[in-house]
């Protein structure tokens, strides 16, 4: 090969060319500094709630990279920073008493409640890289309640007639919702609250069909029997027809007797008022 002594600049290598190409490499370069320093998305989750004086917990789930100065919990009053923990996510610090945060793993938070309480606790609670609302994430705790003794109410009439359907719904007030059972001769018939029972016939006569209502997450459990009575269509007419026979005749009989009480007084009345007026002429004469 032999040297002419002349700079040459290939064609793929012009200034031009050399230019967009760093173009590009920044512009790339950026974008991955924007997602793996700067941008951090956080999901929080309540769980099932919180029961007073009840150890409560909380999580925060992480994706990306905390870039700011860490991830803060706040709680719903105010709203107001009870715990937080550093940038590299090693280390957490305790900022109102009874709140802790525990580190699972680079991506996961638990932040414990020591003893939940109603005033401060239930609402809105926050997850945040920082306190500039940065991978901002929110849930709502709730309080745990139910289910209570005595009340379970049942929606359905315990008579029906039979060859009816009936239906019976088994309600109390949970947080979060109860676990529902009916239960016949020791065996559960439906994990549902609705208790339906097609073409009842006489054999569901004085049948007792049991509802029980438990709340897993505070492990309590209640109660309440339902005995069903059928009655016989034609058997119920011929009573329901003697109970209005019944009923006309003690009203004849009323009405009789306050005719008759009537009667009595106004001719009471009047012999009292004869015997008078014939005293009187007596006396004149």
């Amino acid at each position: 090969m032999v040297s002419t002594g002349k700079l040459v600049f290939l064609p793929c290598w012009s200034p031009k060319n050399v230019f967009m190409l760093w173009k590009s490499f920044l512009l790339v370069f950026l974008l991955k500094c924007d997602v793996s320093l700067g941008k951090i998305d956080t999901s929080i989750d309540c769980m099932d709630g919180g029961y007073p004086g009840r150890s409560t917990n909380l999580t925060c789930t992480l994706t990306g990279t905390v870039m700011y100065n860490g991830i803060y919990w706040l709680r719903p009053s105010a709203p107001e920073q009870v715990s937080h923990c550093n940038t590299d996510n090693t280390q957490c610090l305790t900022d109102v008493p009874g709140y802790t945060s525990v580190i699972n793993s680079p991506t996961q938070i638990t932040l414990i409640i020591t003893s939940f309480n109603t005033a401060t606790d239930a609402g809105e609670w926050r997850c945040i890289d920082g306190l500039d609302d940065k991978g901002l994430s929110s849930c709502n705790l709730t309080v745990q309640r139910g289910p209570v003794r005595g009340s379970i109410t049942f929606s359905s009439t315990i008579r029906v007639e039979e060859g009816e359907d009936l239906t019976v719904n088994c309600s109390v007030d949970c947080n979060p919702p109860c676990n529902y059972s009916w239960i016949l001769d020791n065996e559960e018939i439906t994990s549902r609250p609705l208790l339906r029972l097609k073409d009842v016939n006489t054999n569901h006569d004085e049948n007792v069909y049991e509802c029980t209502v438990t709340n897993v997450a505070l492990l309590t459990s209640i109660s309440k029997i339902f005995m069903l009575t059928v009655t016989d269509a034609e058997n119920m007419s011929a009573f329901t027809a003697g109970i209005l026979s019944g009923l006309m005749i003690a009203i004849v009989l009323s009405v009789t007797c306050t005719v008759c009480w009537v009667l009595y007084k106004r001719k009471k009345l009047k012999k009292e008022n004869d015997d008078g007026l014939n005293e009187c002429t007596t006396k004149e004469t």
